[in-house]
């Protein structure tokens, strides 16, 4: 299936991960060559992908208009966030690791890793 994201790993120098419109996510260590995990949590195809500069996070999101916070130790999902109306596009943290941006058709959000009920910003129309 097709990739249609990579990233590295920000403390695992190591490790990268890829994900697809298959709806999976593929870890692998770059420097074994060989695939560590695979994670499938999401329903439908995978747009993007991102790790923090702090601390052990890992950010997906997809066609299924959700986005999927991952412990990038373990890998296990710490929260869904279904809050965008149309596919999310793409998905950063901020430098500090505090904060995330998560952008679909015409909207961008900010987001509070501290609270993720609701963004702590919404930008429409852009």
């Amino acid at each position: 299936m097709a990739i249609s994201d990579v990233c590295q790993n920000k403390t695992k120098l190591n490790e990268i991960s890829s994900v697809s419109y298959d709806s999976t996510v593929k870890v692998y260590d770059i420097e074994k060559m060989t695939l560590i995990n695979t994670l499938s949590k999401h329903t439908k195809g995978i747009w993007t992908c991102d790790y923090s500069n702090a601390g052990s996070l890992f950010l997906t999101g997809g066609n299924d208009n959700s986005i999927i916070l991952w412990d990038s130790n373990s890998y296990e999902t710490l929260s869904l966030i279904n809050k965008h109306e149309e596919v999310v596009y793409d998905v950063k943290f901020s430098t500090n690791g505090k904060y995330f941006s998560s952008c679909s058709k015409g909207t961008l959000c900010l987001w509070d890793l501290k609270n993720l009920k609701e963004p702590l910003s919404i930008i429409k129309g852009i």
